[in-house]
């Protein structure tokens, strides 16, 4: 009985925000490129993923074209973009960026636009699956609202199995995977875990602060884990999987390469 009503409650409330859900464009006039973007909840993003090889304040992101070029600029510190297995082909899905070029004070983003926070992302989902929680998110599951945050059409690289919703709210997330150098060039792509997802702000020491703040509820384990992620170079990245509707958070050394989304100030 619980679970039916919990049920019909989320679908209520998928339905509202698939209602109230606004669609648009966005010309990034840097390089004349053209985004979609969708506003769900309070939140405009986009709904595509960036592909600029250019800062606000000037100058260029560097392509990395082999594993060597973006091993070295990597491990210097320094912003760098690839192709999807460093092939052109791939151009359609985006950019795969390190985490330095999201950092860096040149700024990635457009005016009017900036890369998105952890908390960013925990509201969008907590948008769609309000039994979503902060103490889940600390314990490592994940939400359903990945089924709705999917793109609705074959034009993955990888066969869409998800099946939990046949409607989704236009931020179109397109499986098409990641960078993750490794000893193994076998799993250098998607490190065989086979997700996809974006990058996030990562600022721990605001994380731990607002959480002990607002979310006295997470365990004190759970925030002394983090507090030894500090001086550590890893990102958080928001992640859905190839072949389940879920969506949930993960972290990721400095040099691996994500897709991006930005949203609006």
């Amino acid at each position: 009985m619980c679970k039916s009503i919990f049920t019909i409650i989320l679908l209520l409330s998928i339905a509202f925000y698939s209602f109230s859900q606004q669609k648009g464009l966005f010309k990034d006039n840097r390089d004349g490129r053209i985004y979609k973007t969708v506003k769900i909840g309070s939140q405009v993003w986009m709904a595509e993923n960036l592909s600029t090889s250019q800062f606000t304040k000037g100058g260029y992101i560097r392509e990395s074209k082999s594993k060597k070029e973006w091993l070295q600029a990597s491990y210097r510190g320094e912003p760098t973009w690839c192709y999807y297995k460093f092939d052109s082909v791939y151009q359609r899905f985006g950019k795969l960026y390190n985490y330095y070029a999201l950092i860096d004070s040149n700024n990635i983003a457009p005016p009017g636009w900036r890369v998105p926070s952890f908390f960013d992302y925990f509201s969008l989902i907590k948008n769609i699956d309000p039994y979503y929680s902060m103490d889940a998110v600390f314990e490592g599951k994940e939400s359903i609202a990945g089924g709705y945050l999917r793109s609705p059409h074959n034009d993955s690289l990888i066969k869409n199995t998800c099946s939990c919703s046949e409607s989704t709210l236009g931020f179109d997330i397109i499986k098409f995977g990641h960078f993750s150098p490794s000893v193994y060039s076998s799993d250098d792509w998607d490190g065989g875990d086979g997700s996809t997802g974006f990058w996030c702000l990562t600022d721990l020491v605001e994380i731990i602060t607002e959480v002990e703040k607002n979310y006295q509820s997470v365990r004190a384990e759970k925030m002394n884990g983090l507090k030894e992620q500090i001086n550590r170079a890893k990102g958080i990245v928001i992640k859905l999987g190839f072949t389940e509707c879920k969506v949930g958070f993960d972290d990721d050394p400095f040099e691996y390469g994500w897709p991006l989304r930005l949203i609006q100030k």
